[in-house]
């Protein structure tokens, strides 16, 4: 005799199998879209890596031709100092560098010095104040020494008594006393060898040196110097060394010119420049250091 088919069973086994398949779609249509998302996103993404490829690319590429630009500037500047010969000085010997350099300064130097070459009057206002007490009265002892170059000790203490201010010399009824030290001090300004004591004349004025009393004394009381004798500065040049000052000088006395050493008399003297008599007059240099101090006078 046949079983008999439990229809309920039936019914259940029916909707297991329903509610597997449902499982088994929702599963499958997960998977189908998550695939669907990440292939659109895959692709989304490469389309941005791209661009910032391309990008990335234009800068790379506007990098190196901003760097080619500056390379061939640099090459074009190089060759501008290279056909301007700048490198020479790094390629020759030492000595040459040194004659090079030496003679790009004296072109430099007289260049400058032909650009702002200062006037005569400029010069004088500069420099005429040097000879300020280089000068001596025509009836001195050591007038011959002055006009021919022969600077003694004595004619150098002479000079320095010109310079002392008078008021500094202690005056008695009939002599003066000069202390040492006064003329050493002004000694030293006015030369550059040492100083050295000695008795000498002052315009017929004994003045001698006591050496216990370590002063001078003259035989009549000193007074400031004055002479008749005039210059004229008519060129000054300024070396590396030396300060040279050259004038025209003569003797004018009643209204006369007379040449110092020859004492004759210049006519047609109109009390004008000495300048319109300079070939009848004593003509004088002057040289200087570059500390003002007298080195040697010369007749010319």
């Amino acid at each position: 005799m046949p079983k008999k088919i439990d229809e309920n069973k039936v019914e259940e086994e029916k909707d297991t199998k329903e509610e597997i398949d449902i499982k088994k779609l929702k599963k499958e249509l997960t998977t189908y879209i998550d695939n669907q998302i990440f292939d659109k996103f895959n692709f989304e993404l490469d389309k941005v890596n791209k661009k910032i490829i391309r990008e990335k690319s234009r800068k790379i590429l506007l990098r190196d031709l901003i760097i080619i630009l500056l390379v061939a500037l640099c090459l074009y500047l190089v060759y501008l100092l290279y056909d301007n010969r700048f490198f020479d000085k790094f390629f020759i010997k030492n000595t040459e560098l040194k004659e090079v350099i030496k003679e790009e300064k004296k072109e430099e130097q007289a260049t400058s010095s032909e650009e702002v070459k200062p006037t005569l009057s400029e010069l004088k206002e500069k420099y005429a104040s040097l000879l300020d007490n280089i000068y001596i009265n025509e009836k001195s002892e050591y007038l011959n020494d002055y006009y021919k170059g022969n600077l003694t000790n004595e004619l150098k203490l002479y000079f320095v008594l010109n310079s002392i201010n008078i008021d500094n010399i202690i005056k008695e009824n009939e002599y003066s006393i000069i202390e040492e030290n006064l003329l050493n001090d002004a000694y030293s300004s006015l030369y550059i060898d040492k100083y050295n004591a000695a008795s000498f004349k002052y315009n017929g004025n004994q003045v001698k040196y006591i050496s216990l009393l370590k002063s001078y004394i003259s035989e009549k009381v000193i007074t400031k110097n004055k002479t008749n004798i005039q210059r004229e500065i008519y060129n000054i040049q300024v070396t590396d060394d030396e300060i040279i000052i050259k004038t025209y000088e003569g003797l004018v006395k009643d209204n006369k010119l007379y040449n110092i050493l020859d004492n004759s008399n210049i006519e047609n003297y109109k009390k004008d420049s000495l300048l319109n008599y300079k070939d009848k007059l004593n003509k004088v240099v002057y040289s200087f250091d570059k500390n003002n101090k007298l080195l040697k006078i010369q007749d010319k």
